[in-house]
C-alpha cells in the first residue's frame, strides 16, 4: 500500500500515440518532476480516455482494489512509477486536485481510499528485461484484454439495478456512463422483455435483436413513430 503522491504517471504511455506520433521519450530520472507530471495529466484527461467517466465512479464508490494497479520503483527512492492503470491514478489524482480546490467534497472514506493505493509491484530491476517485461503486460491487458460486455449485457445489468431500487442517475454514477445512454439501455431492454411478453411475438425474441431496439430509442423520430 503506497501513498498516492509517491505514484506517478508514465510519461511515455503508449497510448499517448492516439494524440500525436510525435512524442519524445521523458528519461527514466526525470518522471518525477512536476511539470512532467502535469503533462502527462493533461494528455490522460483527454476525453477519448474517458477518464471523467472514471472519475464519476470513483468518486461515488471509491478504488476498487480488485484491479490493481502494477508500479515499478524509480531512480528516487520511495517513487514509484504506473505501468498499468495510468487511466485509474489520473482519475484519483484528478479527484484530489478537484477535493482540494473545493470544486467537489469527497466523502472521507473515499478520500482515504484515494490517498492510500494498493498496489502490485514490478520488482525486476535490470533495465531491458524490466522494459520487455512491462510491454508484456500492457500487451496482455490491452491487445488480449479482457472483453467489454455487449450492449445487451450492459443493458441487462442497468435493468436488474434499476429492479432493485436504484435511480438511473445513480447507475450512471456508479458505471461512468452518461445519464443519456443509461435511459436508451434501460428502454431497449423493457422493449425487449415486452416482446418476449406478447402471445403474438415472443417466439421470436432473442437478445440478438437488442441492437435493433436499441438503435430505435437513440433516433427521436423512430422512436416515436414506434
Amino acid at each position: 500500500t503506497l501513498r498516492t503522491d509517491a505514484l506517478f504517471l508514465d510519461p511515455n504511455n503508449p497510448r499517448f500515440l492516439d494524440l500525436t506520433e510525435d512524442v519524445r521519450p521523458v528519461p527514466i530520472e526525470r518522471i518525477i518532476e512536476k511539470k512532467v507530471q502535469e503533462k502527462a495529466l493533461e494528455r490522460m484527461l483527454d476525453p477519448r480516455y474517458e477518464v471523467k467517466q472514471l472519475k464519476e465512479s470513483i468518486r461515488n464508490v471509491g478504488f476498487l482494489t480488485v484491479d490493481r494497479l502494477v508500479v515499478l520503483a524509480l531512480p528516487q527512492e520511495g517513487n514509484f512509477m504506473v505501468v498499468e492503470g495510468n487511466r485509474r491514478l489520473a482519475a484519483v489524482k484528478s479527484l484530489l486536485i478537484d477535493d482540494a480546490s473545493g470544486e467537489v467534497t469527497l466523502d472521507g472514506a473515499i478520500c482515504d481510499s484515494l490517498n492510500n493505493l494498493t498496489v502490485v509491484m514490478l520488482e525486476e530491476t535490470e533495465g531491458p528485461k524490466r522494459e520487455y517485461l512491462t510491454r508484456i503486460l500492457q500487451g496482455v491487458r490491452h491487445v488480449a484484454r479482457v472483453r467489454d460486455w455487449g450492449p445487451y449485457q450492459q443493458a441487462q445489468l442497468v435493468a436488474t439495478m434499476i429492479d432493485d431500487g436504484k435511480e438511473p442517475n445513480e447507475i450512471g454514477e456508479v458505471l461512468g456512463l452518461p445519464m443519456r445512454r443509461i435511459n436508451q439501455l434501460r428502454h431497449g431492454y423493457y422493449a425487449l422483455k415486452q416482446m418476449r411478453e406478447d402471445g403474438d411475438f415472443a417466439e421470436y425474441a432473442s437478445p440478438k435483436l437488442f441492437s435493433h431496439f436499441d438503435e430505435v430509442f437513440k433516433r427521436p423520430r423512430v422512436r416515436d413513430w414506434m
